[in-house]
């Protein structure tokens, strides 16, 4: 069976917030949301819950919306951009952001997440590309 959409507004006049709400059998208990890379909101729900239980827990996480499409605006995702593999620059893993430190050592793995950070061997950063390319695929 195919989920239910409905374009759901918010009703709240000095918000400027969308969702799009859909509804699914298969979703037992959680309510979720999603912010899509153009900036939309997706509210994923079970068929039972009412409407304005959806409404309260839409208000509840809004300022976490808010804060979330102006990361998102600030920090953007340009698919297709090349990655530089220097200090500074940031990695996605599991919907978050991590920097890359480049250390000047020969010791340890050439690559590795630590302390919140993507750590690179500076002797090893040429391979870049191939480093983060073998490491997501260990993490898969």
């Amino acid at each position: 069976m195919c989920p239910i959409r409905e374009r759901s507004l918010k009703s709240d006049p000095g918000s400027q917030l969308s969702y799009e709400l859909i509804r699914s059998k298969k979703r037992k208990k959680t309510l979720t949301l999603q912010i899509k890379r153009d900036g939309s909101v997706v509210l994923l729900a079970p068929e039972r819950v009412s409407r304005a239980e959806i409404d309260r827990f839409f208000r509840d996480k809004e300022p976490w919306v808010r804060k979330k499409i102006t990361e998102r605006a600030e920090n953007p995702e340009r698919p297709g951009q090349e990655k530089k593999f220097i200090s500074g620059e940031t990695f996605l893993y599991h919907g978050e952001h991590y920097p890359l430190k480049i250390i000047e050592t020969e010791n340890g793995v050439p690559l590795s997440l630590c302390y919140g950070a993507f750590i690179l061997r500076s002797d090893k950063s040429a391979e870049g590309r191939k480093l983060f390319m073998e490491w997501y695929r260990r993490q898969a």
